[in-house]
């Protein structure tokens, strides 16, 4: 008995739905590797059978897609419900849901690059929310250290908070390890500086493989060796972070 069809065009929206969804690509060559045989070479009814088979493959695969992005989507609500700030929490909690997919797919280029998107949305919200550059000149003692190897000068010089001029510099031109020292400092946080700074190596140098020295194709190798281990450093870095600063935002 021939499929309505219907039922087969909802089979070829659903197809092309799901192909057509970034990060499902090896999802459908999974499938077709799976039935590529099976329908290569079978009269029609065959094929069409096939076709069915393909299609509950996928409503069950959508269904747990589903469950698991709504499991995440929760996590993030619950994880940033203390922020005020609605469009700044919107942009968070989106970030931590693909922190989570990306960690279920052993994503781990992916899983770093969200985490740090989250950490850098909270530290430039409260750079602008307590007028930064107002405290630093206001107590520039705070905030300059020449004594010891961890040496910083967020009043003046290059890796300050301000141009030549004294004008305030736009936070994208001011570096990530500033902007972290003077969260460290004002806010009296502490974090794993080794977990952080694999992070940004990760994030910086994890999409350039081909052209990395010797020395930082082995760093990261070293890494994903250990990836369970620094899985759960990365995430406890995280934490240490966020925790005590989103409740401020």
């Amino acid at each position: 008995m021939p499929y309505k069809k219907e039922h087969l065009e909802g089979l070829l929206k659903l197809i092309d739905e799901i192909s057509n969804t970034p990060g499902n690509e090896w999802f459908i060559e999974t499938l077709n590797k799976m039935h590529r045989d099976r329908i290569h070479g079978d009269p029609v009814d065959s094929q069409l059978t096939s076709l069915i088979n393909i299609h509950d493959d996928l409503k069950r695969t959508k269904y747990y897609l589903k469950n698991i992005d709504r499991k995440n989507w929760r996590e993030a609500f619950s994880f940033y419900k203390v922020v005020s700030q609605k469009e700044l929490r919107a942009t968070l909690c989106a970030d931590f849901k693909e922190m989570k997919i990306a960690e279920i797919e052993a994503n781990w280029f992916e899983f770093v690059r969200r985490i740090i998107l989250q950490i850098e949305s909270i530290v430039n919200a409260l750079i602008e929310k307590e007028d930064a550059f107002n405290i630093i000149e206001t107590n520039p003692e705070l905030f300059i250290n020449n004594k010891d190897k961890f040496k910083f000068n967020l009043f003046e010089g290059d890796y300050s908070f301000f141009n030549a001029d004294r004008t305030p510099k736009a936070l994208k031109n001011i570096g990530f390890p500033s902007r972290m020292t003077w969260i460290r400092i004002y806010y009296g946080i502490s974090y794993s500086f080794s977990s952080l700074n694999d992070m940004l190596f990760i994030r910086n140098k994890g999409s350039h493989r081909g052209s990395l020295t010797n020395e930082e194709e082995e760093r990261l190798n070293a890494i994903e060796a250990n990836w369970l281990k620094k899985n759960t450093e990365y995430i406890s870095c995280f934490k240490a972070i966020a925790n005590p600063l989103k409740g401020k935002l």
